[in-house]
């Protein structure tokens, strides 16, 4: 099954449910805000996904990890993971999301 139908099916709607329903974080991995959309960390078990595979996001973090991990200057081969990991490092060491076309530590 391709991601965009996978993402429109009931069986990630099954899926997303059972992750509200955990014990597992709730707020924003990044600004601890709601709502949140579930992120993948991997897509390696995309359709079988363990609920820690996934990652709450707000709609802003969420788009800016993507924009991060795509950005011509971020580092090569970042996963999706590592680049949630590290929006989150300058949101608490700064107190606010990097802008990509300044100084987030991307290489030139």
């Amino acid at each position: 099954m391709k991601y965009r139908d996978y993402i429109r099916s009931k069986e990630w709607q099954q899926v997303k449910k059972r992750y509200r329903a955990s014990n597992l974080p709730q707020d924003c991995h990044v600004c601890g805000t709601r709502p949140v959309e579930m992120h993948h960390k991997t897509y390696k078990r995309l359709g079988s996904e363990r609920l820690t595979d996934l990652l709450p996001l707000c709609r802003t973090c969420h788009q800016l990890v993507h924009d991060f991990c795509n950005h011509p200057r971020s580092a090569k081969g970042m996963t999706l993971w590592e680049a949630a990991r590290r929006v989150r490092k300058y949101w608490k060491k700064h107190g606010r999301l990097p802008d990509l076309d300044g100084r987030f530590g991307l290489r030139q």
